[in-house]
């Protein structure tokens, strides 16, 4: 119950709050990178530990091996648009392959070959953040469709897997999916007072949820790495 207090606690104080002010706000973490609905997770070696991002009111950066800075020339609570000629990449090599072979998914692919539609042609990219297990998590996506998804604090790979838990529909009306690689034991549904509604034991990557009321629960998911919580509307 302590948990679920704690998250509600969280959507409330984020969502007093516009979403540029939480980008610019917090440092980020990337938890891996996903291109033609193929995800790159963050390497997690000697040279490389974790990759960050940071925002501020017109700049960006983030870093590997290499750092990647650019000139934001429009903002909002959704969208941003970098300045054309004022992208800038330094040229340093990795002394770890894997982690040279990353910047190429995460720099090429991801920021540079999806986000420029012609030379110097910069395309606006959208992004979203929602509280996530207790922290923020950061979606942006590209011209091409591909995302990189960032947490607020740096997290083990196991941690990052946790988190890694895509739920649809949302909002659902009677059947919710659930996309993960971790094993589900048992799955406790809440309304947003505490209340334990549904339990489902054993649970599949499915659950049926056409007897709940409409309105807003929070899944509290049983895995074989740990607990983890979603927000779900049952409309």
């Amino acid at each position: 119950m302590k948990k679920i207090i704690i998250l509600l606690s969280i959507f409330v104080v984020f969502f007093a709050k516009a979403q540029k002010d939480v980008l610019i706000n917090n440092t980020w973490y990337l938890g891996k990178v996903v291109i033609d609905n193929v995800g790159y997770p963050t390497p997690n070696n000697s040279e490389i530990s974790s990759i960050s991002a940071t925002f501020a009111d017109a700049y960006f950066m983030t870093a590997v091996c290499n750092s990647l800075a650019g000139t934001i020339s429009n903002y909002d609570d959704s969208n941003l648009t970098f300045t054309p000629h004022e992208v800038a990449l330094t040229l340093m090599m990795c002394q770890n392959p894997v982690n040279d072979s990353y910047e190429d998914v995460y720099f090429e692919q991801f920021w540079f070959e999806a986000l420029v539609g012609g030379p110097y042609n910069y395309l606006p990219i959208s992004y979203s953040i929602v509280p996530e297990n207790e922290v923020l998590k950061l979606t942006i996506t590209n011209s091409q469709g591909d995302q990189a998804i960032y947490f607020s604090e740096a997290m083990a790979v196991s941690e990052i897997e946790k988190l890694n838990v895509e739920i649809y529909p949302n909002p659902a009306t009677n059947v919710l999916n659930i996309e993960t690689s971790l094993k589900i034991e048992r799955i406790n549904v809440y309304e947003v007072s505490g209340k334990l509604v549904k339990t489902v034991q054993n649970a599949e990557k499915t659950i049926d949820v056409s007897r709940l009321q409409n309105g807003v629960y929070h899944l509290e998911i049983f895995t074989d790495k740990g607990k983890i919580y979603k927000k779900i509307i049952i409309n």
